[in-house]
């Protein structure tokens, strides 16, 4: 039987930044347990965006979730408990969390500014998913100077005492992603925090 689901933290990788082009994208989720044990699950998508890995590693936590679910572990992962999920994407944060995929739909997949919305295919697999709690974490907590500084005092803000581990898990999924996308190999690990 699975150890219990703390949190799930999820990141996309794009070959080539997060505002335009496609390439290779790695995805990756971090689905922290008890006792500081982490499974890592990701994976890879050629000729795609930055957002479509973000949305990718989102759905990949989701069908995690669904599955532990269909092999009876109910106890560890809904009744008793709902896992928050982790994302420095806020577009896909905010999506789910403000149910934007159906207003979508019933404005025929077209977005605020009359635009079709991208990714409709990710889209559509997140409905319906496994009930979770999704927060926006400040990503790149870890990078020099101004703006490292600037996520952790974000997160420290919104998270409080709970925020160093928030940091560390968007950190080793932003890591795995960029593994995956680079055809690394990664496997499960303990840590200590």
């Amino acid at each position: 039987m699975p150890l219990p689901i703390q949190a799930i933290y999820t990141d996309g990788s794009g070959g080539f930044g997060p505002y335009g082009g496609r390439g290779i994208c790695g995805y990756a989720a971090i689905v922290w347990h008890d006792k500081d044990t982490m499974t890592v699950l990701g994976g890879t998508e050629t000729q795609s965006t930055h957002q479509r890995a973000e949305l990718w590693a989102m759905i990949l936590a989701l069908n995690h979730l669904s599955h532990l679910k269909q092999q009876s572990y109910v106890g560890n992962v809904t009744e008793s408990r709902i896992v928050p999920i982790f994302s420095d994407s806020k577009y896909v944060i905010d999506a789910l969390n403000y149910d934007w995929i159906a207003k979508w739909q019933q404005n025929g997949w077209l977005n605020t500014k009359g635009n079709l919305v991208a990714d409709r295919d990710l889209w559509l697999q997140l409905i319906g998913s496994h009930p979770a709690i999704f927060h926006h974490v400040m990503g790149h907590s870890d990078a020099w100077g101004k703006k490292g500084r600037l996520a952790q005092l974000k997160n420290r803000d919104r998270f409080g005492i709970h925020s160093d581990r928030h940091n560390l898990g968007n950190q080793l999924a932003n890591s795995a992603a960029g593994q995956f996308r680079r055809g690394e190999k990664i496997k499960n690990c303990s840590i200590s925090v």
